[in-house]
C-alpha cells in the first residue's frame, strides 16, 4: 500500500513485490523482460517509508521510465564506458561491438542505426556530448527521487554521504542540481499535484 502510489505516480504498475534482498532496509526495482516490473523489499522495510526509501523509489522509477535503469546502476565511469562503446558500435558496423552492444544493436533497426551514426557525425565532440546525456539522465533520476521524498537533507545525504557541508554541496554538480530543483516553483507545483506538502 505504501509503495504503489509512488510507483504509479511515475507511470509504472506495481505488479510483484518480493521480500528479501541483500540490504535489509532497501527497496529495489528489478526488471523482468516481457513482464511488468517487480520490487524487492528488504525484510526490515517498515511503513511509513523513510525519506531515503522514497527517494530511491522515485529515482529508480524515473530511470525505469526513461529506459536507463541498468545504466544508472553502474558506477559513473563504467556507465560512461558502456554508453560510449554501445553507441560507437551501433553507429559503426565495422567496429567490434562493446560488451552488451551487440544485444543492444539487435533492438535497433538499420534506419535507427543510420540515424544514430548521423547524429554522432554532427557532434563536435561525441564523448563529451554523450557524457552530458549521461549526466542529464542521472540528474533527472535524482530530481525524481527528491520529488518522491520531499526531503532535501535526505537526498543530499544519499548523493554526498552522511556528513556534508555547504562546500561539498557547492562542489558537486548533482547536489547543486538537487538544490536548484528544491527551490524551484516546478518542484512545489509537482509536489502539490502529487498531493504532497511542498
Amino acid at each position: 500500500e505504501a509503495l504503489a502510489p509512488w510507483v504509479e505516480s511515475f507511470g509504472l504498475t506495481l505488479s510483484d513485490l518480493y521480500v528479501g534482498g541483500s540490504v535489509a532496509e532497501e527497496l529495489s526495482l528489478i526488471m523482468q523482460p516481457g513482464r511488468a516490473q517487480a520490487w524487492v523489499c528488504g525484510p526490515r522495510v517498515a511503513v511509513p517509508l523513510r525519506s531515503e526509501q522514497r527517494f530511491r523509489i522515485g529515482e529508480q522509477a524515473a530511470a525505469m521510465r526513461a529506459h536507463v535503469l541498468p545504466l544508472l546502476r553502474l558506477p559513473r565511469a563504467e556507465a560512461r564506458e558502456v554508453l560510449h562503446g554501445a553507441v560507437r558500435a551501433l553507429a559503426d558496423s565495422t567496429e567490434r561491438p562493446a560488451a552488451g552492444a551487440e544485444l543492444l544493436g539487435r533492438r535497433f533497426s538499420k534506419a535507427q542505426r543510420r540515424e544514430l551514426a548521423e547524429c554522432l557525425r554532427a557532434m563536435d565532440d561525441p564523448k563529451r556530448e554523450l557524457d552530458r546525456v549521461l549526466d542529464t539522465v542521472r540528474t533527472h533520476a535524482l530530481r525524481a527521487g527528491l520529488l518522491a521524498c520531499g526531503d532535501l537533507r535526505a537526498a543530499l545525504r544519499l548523493v554526498l554521504g552522511e556528513y556534508f557541508d555547504l562546500a561539498s554541496v557547492v562542489n558537486s554538480q548533482p547536489a547543486l542540481a538537487l538544490l536548484r530543483f528544491w527551490v524551484s516553483t516546478t518542484f512545489r507545483s509537482l509536489r502539490q499535484q502529487l498531493g504532497q506538502t511542498p
